[in-house]
């Protein structure tokens, strides 16, 4: 009986503690009030019920380093939805009224002013498993600039790449698999692994476009077909390898031939492991791409040598001593070779100067056919060789060093949403200096007695300078002002293949003789 009394009033104490525990809860706590500020504001209340983060979980969606992210609770799969859009505003001081059939019937002055919308992306990307990632993008505005086949005398020689082309073309679509930090696979439609501005996104260059060296010569097509292995070794990426197979004849003539093209990329950071210093992430890189055209298959030109805006410097194609209409084409053995240098400097003050270099050398094989018989017959045998170079630096004047982004870096979009990502925002000025140092000769591995007396037998030189002062929001806003100017020594003469607008007739048939060209653009850019 005992036993049962003192378990009957220990349950009645238990009882009675409870529920004056519970009445203390429920009184809800006060805290003392603030004299003289006003009383915080509510914090906003999730989008959805099942949005709302479990304690120390990231959220279900949201924004990260200025990218959308979307992810399941298991965090399992999670998309990158991202639109981004480019405007310009192009001038073109000093330049002639050219012909309608030059200036591809624009108005009075072909170049500007105007307005135009550069280029319009649309991308989901994702993972799944923290293994496999996929990118999925079309884009308005992503022909290649200058874009011209010769048709004869009337070729145009003004070709801008813009969106109201109303042409919708394939961006970066690859799935890659992540096997191990230093053994990575991307297959796909992706920028061939050439040299460092070729591996910076569109989006994230600091000039307009990509230097006249890399864009018109190294590497005429930016994105190709095929499957690239990648990864990293040693400690804080000392070494980087990108080594790829792919069709070779570019994104805008896929599957051409059947014969593939070998493109690859090593670069080293030797100084990354000494830590937190001046130029700890000094880089030094070499590339090369090998492959072939077939004669029988291949029927598109040699591509042209463009400005930023699309004028046409070098156009391959001629009419010969018979008044026939003759094609330059791609065929044979291509190959180039170079490398690069970046020197990322780290100053007080937040600011930073990013100095960078590329040197190629490029020979490439030619074949001359005349109009109506590309395919069933070829004139001659030519070649296309020279340098092509650049330098460029920027310097950060205020805000976050490298607010871009860093430059030559393509992996699947990842976000780390246990690391906050805080957006960099920053100004930049930056100047560029190019070169193409070149030449064609279309009957250089024909016998003798195949060239005919037009036949085109000299050097193709362009040079390129300028630079530009933005402002960067990460890679979700850019405001910016830039200038180019183009140089063709000796342009519309023997010695020189590549015309400036000054070195073709203009409306009222009278040529300038500039060898000089000059641009002006206004760039706005918005994106996520």
């Amino acid at each position: 009986m005992r036993s049962y009394a003192s378990r009957l009033s220990a349950l009645g104490v238990l009882l009675v503690t409870g529920w004056a525990s519970a009445d203390e809860k429920s009184e809800p706590k006060t805290e003392p009030p603030v004299i003289g500020l006003p009383p915080l504001p509510a914090g906003p209340p999730a989008v959805f019920p099942s949005q709302e983060a479990e304690q120390g979980e990231p959220p279900l969606a949201g924004i990260h380093g200025g990218h959308v992210f979307v992810r399941d609770p298991k965090d399992i799969v999670r998309i990158y939805p991202a639109a981004r859009l480019r405007t310009d505003f192009y001038y073109a001081p000093g330049a002639p009224a050219l012909p309608a059939l030059v200036g591809e019937n624009a108005p009075k002055n072909t170049f500007g002013p105007t307005f135009a919308v550069r280029r319009v992306e649309f991308e989901v990307s994702g993972e799944l498993f923290s293994r496999l990632f996929f990118t999925a993008g079309v884009e308005l505005g992503g022909e290649r600039i200058g874009n011209t086949e010769f048709i004869g005398p009337d070729t145009p020689r003004f070709a801008m790449a813009s969106a109201h082309s109303g042409r919708l073309v394939p961006a970066d679509v690859t799935v890659s698999y992540a096997f191990r930090r230093w053994l990575n696979f991307t297959a796909g439609q992706q920028l061939l692994p050439f040299g460092l501005s070729n591996r910076t996104r569109e989006y994230a260059q600091p000039l307009l476009e990509r230097p006249i060296a890399i864009r018109g010569f190294a590497v005429p097509w930016d994105r190709d077909l095929g499957l690239t292995l990648w990864g990293e070794a040693g400690p804080r990426e000392t070494l980087h390898y990108e080594l790829g197979i792919f069709t070779g004849d570019g994104y805008e003539h896929p599957f051409a031939d059947a014969i593939p093209e070998f493109s690859g990329r090593v670069y080293t950071r030797p100084l990354s492991t000494l830590g937190k210093r001046a130029i700890n992430q000094l880089q030094l890189g070499f590339s090369a791409r090998v492959g072939s055209r077939d004669q029988r298959r291949v029927t598109y030109d040699y591509p042209t040598f463009a400005s930023n805006q699309g004028w046409v410097f070098w156009q391959p194609g001629y009419v010969d001593s018979l008044n026939r209409v003759t094609h330059v084409l791609p065929s044979g053995l291509q190959r180039a070779l170079g490398g690069e240098l970046r020197v990322p400097f780290d100053l007080p003050g937040g600011r930073g100067i990013d100095v960078q270099s590329e040197f190629y050398y490029l020979e490439n094989n030619t074949r001359e056919a005349v109009e109506g018989f590309i395919a069933a017959n070829t004139e001659r045998l030519g070649r296309v060789k020279g340098i092509g170079w650049y330098a460029q630096a920027s310097f950060w004047l205020c805000g976050n060093a490298f607010a871009s982004g860093e430059p030559g870096v393509v992996k699947p979009e990842h976000a780390e949403l246990e690391h906050p990502e805080p957006i960099k925002r920053g100004l930049e000025l930056v100047a560029v200096a190019s070169g193409i140092s070149a030449s064609y000769d279309g009957a250089s591995r024909s016998d003798p007695g195949f060239e005919d007396r037009l036949t085109p037998r000299s050097n193709i030189t362009v040079y390129q300078f300028g630079g530009g002062l933005q402002f960067w929001f990460g890679n979700n806003f850019r405001a910016g002002l830039h200038y180019m100017g183009y140089l063709a020594p000796h342009g519309g003469e023997a010695e020189n293949l590549a015309l400036t607008p000054g070195n073709v007739p203009d409306r009222d048939g009278v040529v300038s003789g500039k060898h000089s060209h000059h641009e002006l653009a206004v760039r706005l850019a918005a994106g996520f």
